[in-house]
């Protein structure tokens, strides 16, 4: 089985589909121009793949397969036309979003517009890196520094930068400001809410997830999550409130503010918990 030469088939009769027709490991690791294509599909889609080099080994079948568990396809590491047909709808970013509640979206979106407090910087709630919610003061400064601290988030930044600007604050980084809502509102996850980072929101609680381009910045849904990716990694995440427009916590000095899409913003998922 492992013994499979990829090359015989071009993406697009991949893509047409037939049987035996697909993409699968290869002990060989002999190229295939349609691989490499699926490759480069794969690392714009955020299931990053290394350097796309149309050589299908362990790395691209763990990607496949993540790929595939994200977009409810069969799980089995063999990239055919339903693969390949999701694969294409993402990173064409043509994928429509699933259904969500629209109570369940107002209720997020007004508990974040509540967090801007309309840009009123006096009353908005601040930044700090590892903050759920918690009003800052200065034993809490104390206390997300003994978990969350870093090189960059030092006890300085914690005890002295932060507690300047925002003490007494309810305080944030970018998915506290869900951690907290979510906690708030007594919502629970697969697993525990303290847990989740923007990489897990998108990788474990997005049901559908979507390269975000310009173009769909007007027509985004609300209630749709938007994330900054680096290396196949989701660093940022903020909230879609309609009309091209973007809740989140934004940075260090800033806070939770409104803003315009940008791009910043680089994809978008469906949240499970607004389903």
């Amino acid at each position: 089985m492992a013994d499979w030469d990829n090359s015989r088939f071009t993406y697009a009769q991949v893509l047409q589909g037939g049987t035996g027709v697909y993409y699968q490991m290869d002990d060989k690791l002999r190229y295939a121009d349609g691989v490499k294509t699926m490759q480069e599909k794969l690392n714009k889609a955020g299931y990053n793949c290394g350097t796309a080099d149309g050589k299908f080994g362990s790395t691209t079948d763990s990607k496949v397969r993540s790929f595939q568990t994200a977009n409810s396809l069969t799980v089995d590491g063999c990239a055919g036309k339903n693969t390949l047909t999701k694969l294409d709808a993402i990173t064409s970013g043509t994928t429509p979003p699933t259904s969500m509640n629209a109570t369940k979206v107002d209720n997020l979106i007004n508990y974040c517009k509540d967090a801007t407090a309309d840009g009123t910087i006096a009353k908005r709630w601040g930044y700090v890196w590892g903050g759920s919610g918690e009003v800052y003061t200065d034993d809490v400064a104390k206390q997300l520094y003994t978990v969350h601290n870093t090189t960059l988030y030092d006890y300085t930044y914690y005890t002295v930068t932060q507690i300047n600007l925002w003490k007494n604050h309810r305080v944030v980084d970018c998915s506290g400001l869900l951690r907290a809502y979510l906690t708030d509102k007594k919502i629970s996850l697969e697993s525990p809410v303290g847990n989740y980072n923007a990489d897990k929101f998108y990788t474990s609680e997005c049901s559908t997830k979507a390269v975000l381009t310009s173009a769909d910045y007007a027509t985004l849904p609300k209630g749709c999550l938007v994330f900054e990716d680096k290396a196949g990694s989701k660093v940022h995440v903020g909230v879609c409130i309609g009309n091209g427009k973007v809740i989140h916590s934004s940075g260090s000095s800033i806070g939770v503010v409104e803003e315009n899409l940008s791009s910043r913003f680089t994809h978008y998922g469906i949240p499970k918990f607004l389903c």
